[in-house]
């Protein structure tokens, strides 16, 4: 084809770093599962058998359906814990793979095609796939993934598993506002419809955001309707969700009251303090450049995102059982994690086109490489003291 890009450079030493990084993903989630720290991977490894058993159906299935399939439909548990090991090192892999690939659309014409950009782009992704917030002890049992808000999740294999899909749903809501075309309203669709069968979560962020920035960019015109009826799957799969929630727990509706963050101080005892550790490099990019942020639309895609995401979050919880299963969270940790690789992106495309890193990039820099610090801490202590939080 006389259109397709030129093939990229292969660099043996990011493959391997990449490598390596799956490998260390497999074996966090391998000792896990042998130590039994109580995290919710053996949880829904027990729904998977119950699903190949045909016992019951969650509204977000897509995960334990994968499961099923990597085990080979063997409807034993030892082997789907081994079946979670593998998919959940697969997902972790796709999130790295689809950060270099949202980063080579956006730096590509910065970057020279060689290996040691190749080498460039997968450290930077082996680095957001640890990077975590700082450890700061903000939370009311020191709790380093609940009290704050963590670009990462270690514990819930369900968001873990929604990742790669919510970073493809993520550059194609990007490339739609950039060019529309029918091929790219028909995968809008169909990575929007993955995304609600994953978990929900992220396409309640995406959804609004991706409108506002369309309606901005469109007017109201015939592209923004196409664009607001590739999302139409999604949101018929939500209704279709919240309707089996519904019949499933014998309730006339799903159970959600508002209740400004009632959420997080059952967790933090110092929200502000939790908010910092949390955003520290971001804030302190914007702090340093703000009209980065305001010239740059994947930026601006990214922090619109992240505000809508936090709003469920802050304002709404669920009733009942499920109160403590902190489901108005997990939009907030795709959404922080993606403010990160765009941060991270920004901040590489101003040191790439002065040729030069300056005193603030070298403290930024410094920033974010603590916050990957930070992760790599957290990762040992969640595997050699089983504290996940």
């Amino acid at each position: 084809m006389a259109n397709a890009e030129p093939r990229q450079p292969r660099s043996r030493a990011g493959l391997l770093l990449l490598a390596g990084a799956t490998v260390l993903a497999a074996s966090v989630f391998a000792a896990i599962l042998e130590r039994r720290i109580q995290v919710d991977i053996p949880l829904h490894a027990r729904e998977a058998l119950r699903l190949g058993r045909g016992q019951a159906l969650q509204p977000h299935f897509l995960y334990h359906v994968a499961l099923l399939c990597v085990s080979g439909f063997q409807l034993r548990l030892k082997v789907l814990f081994g079946a979670s090991v593998v998919v959940l090192a697969l997902a972790v892999l796709g999130k790295m793979l689809l950060s270099i690939r949202i980063a080579r659309r956006q730096l590509g014409h910065l970057l020279p095609r060689s290996p040691r950009s190749e080498l460039l782009l997968a450290a930077g992704a082996v680095s957001l796939a640890f990077v975590h917030n700082l450890p700061v002890s903000t939370s009311r049992e020191v709790q380093l993934a609940i009290g704050e808000i963590p670009p990462n999740v270690w514990h819930n294999p369900t968001t873990i598993f929604l990742m790669p899909f919510a970073l493809a749903l993520f550059h194609c809501g990007l490339r739609l506002l950039e060019r529309p075309d029918a091929p790219l309203l028909k995968r809008l669709a169909w990575l929007s419809a993955l995304n609600v069968l994953a978990k929900p979560s992220y396409f309640f962020a995406f959804a609004p955001s991706f409108g506002i920035l369309a309606l901005l960019r469109f007017g109201v015109t015939p592209r923004l309707f196409r664009a607001a009826a590739a999302l139409a799957a999604g949101g018929v799969l939500v209704a279709a969700q919240a309707a089996l929630l519904a019949r499933g727990s014998g309730e006339p509706g799903p159970g959600v009251a508002v209740s400004f963050l009632f959420l997080w101080h059952q967790y933090s005892a110092n929200l502000p303090a939790s908010f910092l550790a949390s955003m520290a490099f971001p804030l302190a990019f914007v702090a340093c450049d703000p009209r980065a942020v305001v010239r740059s639309r994947i930026a601006r895609f990214a922090w619109v995102g992240w505000a809508v995401g936090m709003v469920p979050f802050l304002f709404l919880v669920e009733t009942g059982e499920r109160m403590q299963h902190s489901n108005f969270r997990w939009q907030a940790t795709v959404c922080t994690y993606l403010l990160f690789l765009v941060t991270l992106l920004e901040l590489a495309r101003g040191v790439a086109s002065r040729g030069a890193l300056r005193g603030r990039d070298r403290a930024l820099l410094a920033l974010y490489s603590a916050h990957v610090a930070s992760g790599v801490w957290y990762l040992q202590r969640l595997v050699f003291h089983g504290l996940w939080r």
